[in-house]
């Protein structure tokens, strides 16, 4: 909110009188001090408006008439000092400006304690003064806290801004990065003074020539490569390994610390087909942990002693196989100067897509195996009690699953694996669904001539990654994302034998961390798995996103390092973050990323990267945490694809085992001629009828995505035309009739319609449209909408308005993305007004049942924008708007609460009533 803002609002309320502005800080950012009555009284109202808050955690409220009883003091204070005008350039926040010669006066420390903060003016001035071109600016204090609002005040995008401290580092370190940006930046360092003091030794000097920075010219020499028969595109001269899945090792140039191990994706088909998330074959973690191992092995030989262990290792993007696809698969290695290891990375090149794509990456060490006897002793003792709690008291409160149960009924809702990786006998998972544990035995079938057996590990992540998904609702999943550490004894490892698998998780942020322990026949431990993360997905989207990886790429250049700066510089800049506030894990919600920036982040992205086209934009609209967009736009690299190449329907939510009956009447959301419209959200499989949403003015689906406890199918419409140049719809009906075209192609029938906003307008007419062509609609749910009958747009202020409070950062959005939204909703409310203009000329539908959920709320539109909006803030005129819709449906309609205003009805605090209003509306058009 901008000063001026608050100040109105404070102004024009009685109850907030003795609130004050005590910090200017930006356009749109402020600060308030006063009695803690009043500050609840003035969140409560910010709150109504979407925006953003905060509680300062300080004794007084500084710069306020809280401070009156010290200013005798500082002004007598003042009149004991002698000023001096300043020899460098100061700016006041007391006055907002350069200091002057007059500002120098007796009282300055009082008006410094009781005056407001007036931050932004003098950031103002110094602009208008001062040509800021490439300016430093030098952030001095123990935190960079002024550094964004300079950010956001100054116009300038070549400057830099560094800061002294940093509350997360040590003051050296922070002290000395900053130093070294300087350097950089050409601004001459007096480094002795930098270490005056210390107990550093200083040279007495350096030869210059090195450090002039002259330039170097090497010739480019070309490499001659041949291809050996046989071999796809490898180049040759290179060196065999001892291993079947990771058969060549590149030559590099000696003396070199970097190894370049190559395959190619047929041969590690075999362990890759066995493993179909959705239908796609993607490589699992296992396997990269074997070809990781396997380099290792081969450049850097471990003593008998030694055992090779994986850490760190995280999945960028997926590998996927396909039969006919041809594709090379790298290994890079770069070893430690300590000879202790190597970082790894696994990527892949085709024919079709030379750009390099990243899959994984993680660290091998070296370990000695007396390191791994000690941790081996506490995880034995660990394993021994907790089995001894399943067999006695546990076995009560858990439930068990066996082999066909596991890999028939349960997995395949997320992962079908062959025979070949059907290891699991049993598993006891406890009612919490955050432990369990079981016994395992590699199938006779599996295979051999590995160092650590890929199906051995497999078996330990993903009997972790079930306990993982019978803990989220049907419609997510838990997808692996990182593991921090596999510790597995595999030498002289009977892999052949049985072993007992014990794992607990927990539950954080959003995502489950997991750990794994693996013991022999003997008693004794002889694997870990630490630090497993699985992000939580909605799965529709997850399965979207991989049908899309059986389409042949387009051409593309980003790389998976592109893909994850992009979303970081997005998401602070749309949000006002810093890198320390953007956790992968939370909820968008709790970071304060509410659905319109949720809009906007997707938007960027989109524009950011050619192959994130509409159908993508959606599906990163409805990830829930940022982890979860880093895996989806990891798995759009996968899939670059026009959305008019997409064949067959997307995959859908199955809740029940394969081969059972599909019941009438949904057997297929989308057809080919169909696409990607409508968005299935739910398949439950349920004998009730299908509900279609229409989306409301903003265009988007977003808002119903977040719905829960569905009882039925659910799909959704959005605008096909949102932020694109095509041609846009020129009335309801015709928007409709297109809608209405789609869906008379599927086997949705009967199904009843229905919207928010705007959207349960929409639904009226495609209802009417569907009925004239003898379709059956069994009923229409409005939710909050307005009547069409002379309707009054919504005014483009309070359009502005809204956009820009639901901002949870209270900053103005800016952008294209931000215009585009925008847009839409003021093109949706011209339709809306031309739809209603004729009220004789509206076709009625008598006896089409109808349920309301109305808004308890009312909305202040003058205060929010001083402009009054009589059906969003006065109560009559929405009961005159319900007897409106009853006259166009011929009959009473029944009206359900639900809470906040009409802008808060998907709000996080508010989606659950919403959405279990919702499904008592839909029961009660059923109920007769």
């Amino acid at each position: 909110m901008s000063p001026d803002g608050a100040g109105n609002l404070i102004s024009t309320n009685p109850a907030l009188s003795e609130l004050t502005v005590a910090c200017l800080n930006g356009i749109d950012d402020c600060v308030i001090g006063g009695p803690l009555d009043q500050i609840s009284e003035f969140q409560g109202h910010c709150k109504a408006w979407k925006i953003k808050t905060k509680v300062l955690d300080v004794p007084f409220a500084f710069h306020t008439k809280a401070m009156d009883p010290i200013l005798d003091d500082l002004e007598a204070l003042g009149r004991s000092i002698g000023f001096a005008t300043p020899t460098i350039p100061i700016i006041s926040n007391v006055f907002g400006c350069f200091f002057q010669a007059e500002h120098l006066t007796g009282n300055y420390f009082a008006l410094h304690a009781r005056e407001p903060v007036r931050f932004s003016e003098g950031l103002l001035d110094l602009q208008s003064s001062v040509p800021l071109h490439n300016a430093l600016f030098l952030d001095i204090g123990p935190h960079p806290s002024t550094t964004p609002m300079v950010r956001g005040l100054n116009q300038h995008g070549s400057s830099t801004y560094l800061g002294t401290l940093q509350k997360s580092q040590k003051a050296w370190e922070s002290i000395s990065a900053t130093l070294a940006s300087i350097s950089l930046l050409k601004i001459p360092v007096n480094w002795r003074e930098v270490f005056a003091g210390t107990s550093a030794r200083m040279l007495s000097g350096l030869p210059g020539h090195p450090l002039k920075g002259p330039k170097f010219f090497v010739p480019y020499r070309e490499q001659l490569q041949s291809v050996e028969q046989g071999e796809t595109s490898l180049p040759s001269l290179r060196t065999k390994t001892r291993f079947n899945l990771l058969p060549w090792l590149k030559p590099q140039p000696a003396p070199s610390d970097t190894f370049v191990f190559e395959t190619t994706l047929q041969t590690l088909g075999l362990l890759i087909s066995g493993h179909d998330v959705g239908g796609t074959a993607i490589c699992p973690a296992s396997l990269f942990h074997e070809l990781a191992l396997e380099a290792v092995e081969t450049a850097i030989p471990p003593l008998v002693s030694q055992t090779l262990v994986v850490t760190n290792m995280v999945f960028a993007s997926p590998l996927v196989y396909k039969p006919s696809k041809e594709a090379n698969v790298s290994v890079h290695l770069t070893k430690h100067t300590s000879d202790d290891g190597a970082d790894f990375k696994v990527s892949s090149t085709s024919a079709s897509d030379p750009t390099e794509n990243l899959h994984c990456t993680g660290v091998v060490s070296l370990r000695d195996q007396h390191v791994f006897d000690s941790r081996q002793i506490k995880d034995a003792a660990l394993m021994r009690r907790q089995k001894q709690y399943f067999d006695t008291v546990g076995k009560e409160h858990s439930s068990i699953f066996r082999t066909r149960v596991l890999y028939e009924v349960v997995f395949p809702r997320v992962v079908r694996y062959s025979p070949e990786y059907q290891s699991i006998h049993h598993l006891r998972v406890s009612d919490s669904n955050l432990e369990g544990i079981g016994s395992f035995k590699l199938p006779q079938e599996s295979g051999t001539g590995y160092i650590s057996h890929p199906v051995f590990t497999d078996s330990i992540l993903h009997t972790a990654g079930f306990i993982a998904n019978t803990a989220v609702k049907d419609e997510d999943v838990c997808i692996c994302a990182r593991v921090d550490a596999v510790e597995i004894s595999y030498r002289d490892m009977d892999f052949g034998g049985t072993f007992q698998i014990y794992c607990s998780l927990l539950e954080v942020k959003g995502a489950f961390l997991a750990d794994a322990i693996v013991m022999d026949t003997s008693g004794q431990v002889i694997a870990a798995v630490r630090g497993m993360e699985f992000s939580r997905l909605r799965l529709y989207t997850f399965q979207q996103m991989l049908a899309r990886t059986n389409t042949p790429p387009e051409s593309r250049t980003q790389s998976t390092q592109d893909v994850d700066m992009a979303l970081k510089k997005i998401v602070m800049d749309v949000g006002g973050f810093s890198i320390e506030d953007m956790d992968y894990n939370k909820p968008l919600d709790e970071l304060g990323i509410d659905s319109l920036m949720q809009i906007e982040i997707a938007s960027g992205l989109a524009r950011a990267f050619p192959f994130a086209d509409k159908t993508n934009h959606r599906t990163l609209s409805q990830c829930e945490t940022l982890g979860s967009l880093e895996i989806a736009l990891g798995l759009m690299l996968q899939s670059s694809v026009e959305p008019t190449s997409v064949v067959g329907s997307p995959m859908m939510v199955n809740e029940q085992p394969p081969g059972s009956p599909t019941p009438a009447p949904l057997t297929r959301v989308l057809s080919d001629s169909i696409g990607d419209n409508p968005v299935a959200l739910h398949t439950s499989h349920r004998e009730t009828t299908p509900l279609c949403l229409f989306h409301d003015g903003s265009g988007q689906t977003t808002t119903y995505a977040r719905l829960r406890g569905y009882d039925r199918d659910v799909f959704a419409f959005f605008d096909p035309s949102f932020g694109s140049t095509k041609k846009c719809y020129e009335s309801i009906p015709q928007m409709a009739e297109d809608y209405v075209s789609l869906l008379s192609k599927s086997t949705h029938f009967p199904l009843m319609v229905g919207g928010w906003s705007f959207g349960g307008v929409v639904a009226f007419e495609a209802a009417r449209q569907l009925l004239s062509k003898g379709f059956e609609v069994k009923g229409l749910v409005l939710i909050d909408s307005p009547s069409p009958v002379n309707h009054k747009p919504l005014p483009k202020e309070i359009i502005t308005g809204i956009t820009r409070s639901n901002r949870s950062d209270g900053q103005p959005q800016e952008g294209k993305h931000n215009a585009a939204l925008e847009e839409e909703f003021q093109r949706n409310a011209s339709l809306l007004e031309r739809y209603g203009a004729d009220p004789s000329a509206m076709a009625r539908m008598p006896g089409l049942k109808t349920v309301m959920l109305r808004s308890q709320d009312v909305m202040d539109t003058e205060s929010l924008v001083g402009l009054r909006y009589d059906w969003l803030s006065n109560q009559n005129d929405r009961d005159a708007s319900i007897a409106a819709w009853e006259n166009l449906v011929c009959r009473h309609i029944k009206v359900l609460p639900i809470p906040g205003n009409h802008f808060e009805a998907f709000s996080p605090a508010n989606i659950a009533e919403t959405g279990s209003q919702l499904w008592k509306a839909c029961q009660h058009i059923e109920s007769s």
